[in-house]
Parts: C-alpha cells; structure tokens; sequence
C-alpha cells in the first residue's frame, strides 16, 4: 500500500503504528493493556499464530541487536517507508525516545 501512496504523492498515517503495543513489548509480556478485548482478539487470532509471533520476535530481536527499544525499532521502520504517524507523546520517556529514534533515522 505504501508504494501506491509514494507513486500518487501522497501521505499516508498508519493507523496503528505499533499495533496497540503489540511492537514495543515481548509477546509475552503482560500489560494493563493485554486484557483489551480488541487486543485479545488479535493475539487468539489465527494471522497472529501464523504471522505476529514471528513479527514480534523478530523486532525483539533487531532492537537488542541495535540496542534500543522495541518501539524505536518498530517506529522507525515506519518512518523509513515514507509512514508518517501519531504517537503518544504525554509521557516525557517515550519522547526522547521517539526523538532518539527521530536523530538516529536521520544521522544514519
């Protein structure tokens, strides 16, 4: 999808960049969040047991590689294919955060 939006010159702000969280923590990490029942259903789902598992590990695996966190890892990868996206910035930690993935995306 993303392709299309670059060839017609258009922006695209992805819904759900980290998947509810999904992204910025181990699967099996649990969360006030992981009781959601939007959440609940993606993670029994039958694309989750066949895809998301592999998806998570994987960028579990590439942020400790690159020594940073799951959500940078998750949130940059979105940036670096032309996403443009909205992001909870209330709290002051996962600001600098996305800034430090903003500088490292951009020194890189």
């Amino acid at each position: 999808m993303m392709p299309n939006f670059s060839r017609a010159n258009n922006r695209c702000i992805p819904w759900w960049p980290l998947a509810g969280g999904l992204l910025a923590r181990p699967k099996d990490q649990e969360t006030a969040r992981s009781s959601d029942p939007f959440l609940k259903g993606i993670t029994e789902s039958k694309e989750w047991k066949t895809y998301g598992i592999k998806i998570v590990d994987r960028v579990q695996e590439l942020a400790k590689k690159k020594g940073v966190t799951m959500a940078q890892l998750a949130t940059a990868w979105v940036l670096s294919n032309d996403g443009n996206s909205i992001y909870d910035v209330s709290n002051c930690s996962r600001r600098r955060g996305y800034c430090r993935t903003e500088f490292q995306e951009a020194t890189r």
